[in-house]
C-alpha cells in the first residue's frame, strides 16, 4: 500500500496481502467464507432471473449467512479487546465499500478507546477506506485496548436485513498492526453449584390430644371435656338450650320452663305456692321426672317428717290409754270390792251403823251423817 492519503484518491483501495506478509498483523474481513461456501453462492446467484449477470447478481438478496460477519445496520457497532505489543505503535485500518444513497452515502468509523475511556476516532466521513496511527509513547503502563467500528450512517434500501445496493447492512474489512491479537475473554466463573433443596418439613400428624374428634390445629377449644357429648368445627361444646331460659339442657333440671321466666341455677322457675323452686315433677311423686333417684324437695322432706312424728306421738299416746286405762279399771274394782267388805262387816257389828249412811266411795267406805240427827 502507496503512501496516503492522496489528495485526489484519498486512501485508495489498500492491497491487504501487503500487510499479511508483516509480522504483528491482525485481520478481520466480514465477508470472509469458505471457498466452497462462496462458489456456491456465486452460483445461486448467476443462476438467478435476469439475462445479464449483473442483473441476476442484482436480483440476488443475501442476508451474510456463511459470511464471518458481522454486517452492520444503522446505529449499530463492534468491538475487540487487542493486547498491545510493547514498544510499537499502533496502526489501524479500516476499508468498507460505500453505497451513494442521494446526497450522501455509507460511513463506517474506527476508533481506538483507552482503558480510562479516551476515544481516538478517525471521523472521515467521505472515506472507504480510514486509518488510525498511535505512538507507542501514549500507552505506558496500557496493557490493552480497544478496537471499535461503529455504523454511524448506513442507507436504508427497499430490503431489511439483506446486503447490496437495495439492503440495509453493511459489512467492512480490518487490518490492526501493533497488537498480539485478540486478548482472550475471560473464561466466565463457574456457575455455582446448586445448593440441594432443603428436604420438605415432615407433615404434622394429626394429633387431636382432647380426643373430640377435632385435630389440634384448626381446635379453638384444646382441652374439651371428655363428658362432652357434641362439639362444633372447632372443637368447641355444643350448648342446647331447649326452653331458652339460659340454662343448658345439660345442666337445666326443668328442661320445659315457660320462656320468661325466672329461673334458678338449675332452670327452675319460684313456686309462690310452697315458696321455694319448683322441680321438674310433673307426676307429683316428689322425684324429678328426668331421674327417679334424686334427692325430695327440702319441704317435702320436712312435711314427711313431721307426719312420721304426729304418727309416732299417736301410737304411743294410744299405747298409754290403752295400758293405763286397763290399769286403773283393776284398781277400781278391788277398791269396789274392798267397800263391799267393809259394808258387810258394818252391817253385821253391834254398833248398828245405819248401811244407808254409808256413801261408797274408791279409796272405801265414807260415813255420811244424815240430816234428821243434825
Amino acid at each position: 500500500m502507496d503512501s496516503g492519503p492522496d489528495a485526489v484518491q484519498g486512501w485508495g483501495r489498500p492491497n491487504l496481502s501487503n500487510l499479511v506478509g508483516g509480522n504483528g498483523v491482525w485481520i478481520h474481513d466480514s465477508y470472509m467464507m469458505n471457498e466452497t461456501s462462496r462458489m456456491d453462492l456465486a452460483n445461486e446467484w448467476l443462476n438467478g432471473n435476469g439475462s445479464r449477470p449483473l442483473e441476476q447478481v442484482i436480483s440476488s438478496q443475501w442476508n451474510g449467512l456463511g459470511a464471518h460477519g458481522p454486517f452492520l445496520k444503522h446505529g449499530e457497532n463492534v468491538s475487540w479487546n487487542m493486547t498491545l505489543v510493547p514498544g510499537e505503535d499502533l496502526e489501524v485500518f479500516l476499508s468498507f465499500n460505500q453505497r451513494p444513497f442521494g446526497a450522501v452515502s455509507d460511513n463506517l468509523d474506527v476508533s481506538i478507546i483507552l482503558p480510562n475511556g479516551t476515544r481516538i476516532s478517525s471521523n472521515e466521513s467521505l472515506e472507504g477506506t480510514e486509518a488510525l496511527r498511535v505512538n507507542s509513547s501514549e500507552f505506558i503502563g496500557i496493557e490493552y485496548v480497544t478496537i471499535e467500528v461503529s455504523a454511524e450512517l448506513v442507507g436504508i434500501g427497499n430490503h431489511s436485513g439483506v446486503l447490496g445496493s437495495d439492503g440495509d447492512m453493511l459489512g467492512f474489512a480490518l487490518a490492526v498492526k501493533g497488537t498480539a491479537g485478540v486478548q482472550p475473554e475471560p473464561e466466565p466463573e463457574p456457575e455455582p453449584e446448586p445448593e440441594p433443596e432443603p428436604e420438605p418439613e415432615p407433615e404434622p400428624e394429626h394429633v387431636d390430644k382432647d380426643g373430640d374428634g377435632v385435630t389440634d390445629d384448626v381446635d379453638l377449644c384444646p382441652n374439651t371435656s371428655s363428658s362432652v357429648i357434641e362439639v362444633d368445627v372447632f372443637g368447641c361444646d355444643i350448648i342446647y338450650d331447649t326452653d331458652n331460659d339460659g340454662v343448658p339442657d345439660e345442666e337445666d333440671d326443668c328442661p320445659n320452663t315457660k320462656a320468661g321466666l325466672n329461673v334458678n341455677i338449675v332452670g327452675c322457675e319460684w313456686d309462690s305456692s310452697i315458696g321455694w323452686w319448683k322441680t321438674n315433677d310433673d307426676g307429683g311423686d316428689g322425684y324429678d321426672d328426668d331421674d327417679a333417684t334424686e334427692e325430695k324437695h327440702p319441704i317435702d322432706k320436712l312435711m314427711e317428717m313431721c307426719i312420721v312424728i304426729l304418727f309416732f306421738f299417736f301410737v304411743l299416746g294410744l299405747w298409754w290409754w290403752v295400758t293405763e286405762g286397763r290399769q286403773a279399771a283393776k284398781e277400781k274394782r278391788e277398791r269396789q270390792k274392798l267397800v263391799r267388805k267393809d259394808m258387810e262387816a258394818w252391817n253385821a257389828s253391834d254398833d248398828g251403823i245405819d248401811a244407808a249412811k254409808v256413801k261408797p266411795s274408791w279409796g272405801g267406805a265414807e260415813w255420811v251423817e244424815s240430816e234428821d240427827e243434825e
